[in-house]
């Protein structure tokens, strides 16, 4: 009798220990799976952090060194047409813009390229994810007549739900939602800044990030301040006073 309950005893033991220990793996393994997904969550927002710091400093640099010859004079026998000349261009809308820039690396010293490049951004559509996008950068050292293709085109951020895009006119004193350098009223010139609007969509939220980009040097003409009324005439007199004996 007294073997028994020693055995027993030393049964319920092991089954005390047995869910004890059961108790702490299982305390354990929640332990581990809750770091693990923490730690897959802070490294894909360091990851979308990293792409759209990325995605900002192309911007910054090929904006920055947006490049712009202006029109020549009328073509003479010893100038030529303007039309066989280097053209240079600004085509943006809300959604993606085109332009020529002198942000482009030479990978290689013998490479036959010059810093002079077309560089654009656009939205890509997801195949796999409805109404979400992928804001792709591409640049071309050759600069054509086609002014929306050229180079590989290569993502820069994914899941991008909006992407905006505004144009900033000295001479309108206004942000536009539209540049074309073919156009009459924007012909020859550069926007003095661009604004870039982005939402991002991460784990579930919207994210917005708002920047404003100058042209360091977009090489449009000098406005000339309107003349005050009356300020030609003022002028006019003084001048013809001054010229009376």
């Amino acid at each position: 009798m007294k073997k028994f309950s020693q055995t027993g005893l030393m049964l319920i033991e092991i089954i005390v220990a047995m869910a004890i220990f059961s108790f702490i793996a299982l305390g354990t393994a929640t332990a581990i799976s809750r770091g693990m997904a923490i730690k897959k969550r802070a490294e894909r927002e360091w990851d979308e952090a990293h792409s759209v710091r990325t995605a900002m400093n192309f911007l910054n640099r090929d904006i920055a060194l947006a490049f712009h010859v202006k029109k020549p004079s009328q073509g003479t026998f010893f100038t030529p047409d303007s039309s066989r000349g280097f053209k240079t261009y600004f085509m943006g809308r809300s959604d993606q813009m085109n332009f020529t820039s002198l942000s482009n690396r030479r990978l290689y010293d013998n490479a036959h390229e010059s810093e002079i490049c077309e560089v654009g951004y656009s939205l890509v559509s997801d195949a796999e994810k409805s109404g979400q996008y992928s804001f792709s950068r591409r640049k071309s050292p050759i600069v054509d007549e086609d002014k929306e293709r050229g180079g590989e085109p290569f993502t820069l951020i994914e899941n991008v739900k909006e992407v905006q895009f505004k144009y900033y006119s000295q001479k309108q004193d206004r942000w536009l939602e539209e540049w074309d350098t073919a156009k009459q009223d924007m012909e020859d010139r550069f926007p003095e800044a661009v604004e870039i609007k982005l939402v991002i969509l991460q784990n579930k939220k919207e994210i917005e990030y708002l920047t404003q980009i100058l042209v360091a040097n977009p090489n449009n003409e000098e406005i000339q301040p309107p003349q005050q009324p009356g300020q030609g005439q003022g002028q006019g007199q003084g001048q013809g006073q001054g010229q009376t004996p």
